[in-house]
């Protein structure tokens, strides 16, 4: 069993996306030698269901995995010749890409990032999750990103210190290797990139 594992954590009115991605996720995990989980609708928490993904990574943390990588239901893995943890930087334990409308340190896009299992992200998820500061955004768009945008602003100098942001497009939105489409005309966005990188990678 491997020590390190990506996840990715849905709805149940997800499955047109997931059936598109969560194949190219698993072959990927398998790949460079990472667990490969889905989650389904599996936390009755009475928030919007894009907080799933803080739920299924504090459980994570907990069975004592290494390395998690998050993925949303609609993010494509498009190449396989990338390995996530070639971004790792020392000293470092959270790694986000920019959401592309800013370049403040908060200022993240929460549908693909990676994080070492430390006492550090561990609290980092834990106020996330539990902290009812954050309750004005259980059910506000842009829901979970919000808190965690909020989070890093307030406590920047703590941090600065342990994330590395990478370029909005490096593992994420219109990706080198991993697409996360905008939220118009998902299903046809996936699909088409779904085809474009059949057959450049090693399995279709």
């Amino acid at each position: 069993m491997s020590n390190n594992v990506i996840v990715q954590s849905v709805c149940n009115n997800y499955d047109d996306l997931i059936n598109i991605t969560s194949p190219r996720a698993k072959e990927y995990a398998s790949k460079i030698g990472f667990e490969y989980k889905l989650d389904i609708n599996e936390f009755n928490h009475g928030r919007a269901p894009a907080w799933n993904k803080i739920f299924s990574i504090d459980r994570l943390l907990r069975e004592n995995y290494e390395w998690i990588f998050f993925l949303d239901g609609d993010a494509l893995i498009t190449n396989y010749d990338y390995n996530i943890l070639d971004y790792v930087k020392p000293n470092k334990t959270i790694f986000f890409c920019n959401d592309g409308v800013g370049d403040e340190l908060y200022n993240v896009n929460t549908g693909a990032f990676l994080l070492k299992n430390t006492p550090f992200v561990r609290n980092f998820i834990t106020n996330i999750k539990e902290n009812e500061s954050f309750e004005r955004w259980y059910n506000t768009r842009n829901w979970e990103q919000n808190a965690i945008h909020e989070e890093i602003d307030t406590y920047y100098e703590k941090y600065c210190s342990e994330m590395f942001i990478y370029d909005s497009n490096e593992f994420n939105l219109n990706g080198k290797w991993v697409y996360h489409p905008d939220k118009n005309k998902k299903i046809e966005c996936l699909k088409k990139a779904l085809e474009l990188c059949r057959g450049t990678d090693f399995k279709s």
